[in-house]
């Protein structure tokens, strides 16, 4: 736990955790009459994210700290959730929400949808609010198309346009090793330039699999067989992202090495967080510029 936690915590003030998300696998199915795009993808959680306090207070108001808060630009979700908690459910009175921003922005790694997602569990807490799962995803959506499975923070299948989330029946703990070279990609470019076929209507909720990963070379053979339907138009946006791929996959004891979401976030998957340390203190000495974390993602029966 942070300084910025535990000193805030002495205030009374509640916590949560907007944990870093991972597409372990990305399909895109195609683009929808409404220009938005059907997909599917194996989602997991690092034991890593940005840190939120909320204190009470009058009105709203939104503290920033921690190494990225200055790439914080302009209104962010936060401030979109904020005006639909007053219009939907007359709240006004938030307080004062501390954002201690850990994670790289825009980086493929949930960001600012894993930022809003642990501002409304601080609200379903703060303010007894009832939502079931997919109460929840529907709300999130207003915010994202990543937000309902960042409102889980579970291992987990989303398709849809991210509204459709359900729980994996089983994933193991695995380290892994992220790598951000610092460089920056439009989510709303890459998927405007993609190249795909127009569909009418998107899968139907009992159409998802059920899913079991018993160990990690499961997770593995799965990401073989479906990659990152976003990888090619990130390399032609960023080029460096194939480089950094190829740098964590020589890393020894790495089992794959893949882009998650729109990018520029290259991680790899390793049997042990100590084999995932190891590499990113080897790459950190040759990168000291870059962004390279190691930790855990996490399993079914982890608790977020």
């Amino acid at each position: 736990m942070s300084d910025l936690t535990s000193g805030f915590s002495k205030l009374n003030g509640l916590h949560e955790t907007a944990w870093a998300k991972i597409n372990l696998s990305l399909t895109i199915l195609g683009r929808r009459l409404d220009g938005y795009h059907e997909l599917s993808s194996v989602v997991g959680f690092c034991d890593l994210g940005d840190q939120l306090i909320l204190e009470p207070g009058r009105g709203f108001d939104l503290k920033l700290s921690g190494r990225f808060a200055s790439s914080i630009e302009g209104e962010n979700l936060i401030s979109h959730v904020v005006r639909a908690l007053a219009s939907d459910f007359g709240i006004d009175d938030i307080g004062v929400l501390h954002l201690e921003k850990n994670l790289p922005v825009g980086a493929g790694i949930g960001g600012g949808s894993a930022d809003a997602a642990a501002f409304l569990r601080l609200m379903e807490r703060r303010f007894d609010l009832s939502f079931s799962v997919d109460e929840q995803a529907s709300f999130g959506q207003r915010f994202g198309a990543d937000v309902p499975v960042c409102l889980l923070s579970k291992p987990a299948f989303m398709s849809g346009i991210g509204e459709v989330v359900r729980p994996l029946d089983k994933f193991p703990s695995m380290g892994i090793l992220l790598v951000n070279p610092g460089v920056g990609i439009s989510t709303k470019s890459i998927f405007h330039g993609l190249d795909c076929p127009q569909i009418e209507a998107g899968p139907k909720k009992n159409s998802v699999p059920s899913l079991r990963f018993d160990c990690v070379r499961d997770v593995v053979e799965m990401m073989k067989a479906c990659p990152n339907d976003l990888l090619k138009a990130c390399l032609k946006e960023a080029p460096i992202i194939g480089h950094v791929i190829e740098m964590i996959d020589g890393v020894p004891g790495c089992q794959i090495a893949r882009l998650s979401g729109s990018g520029a976030t290259c991680f790899g998957l390793f049997e042990s967080f100590e084999s995932a340390r190891a590499g990113a203190r080897s790459l950190k000495e040759e990168h000291e510029d870059w962004w390279v974390c190691a930790s855990t993602l996490k399993s079914v029966r982890d608790v977020r």
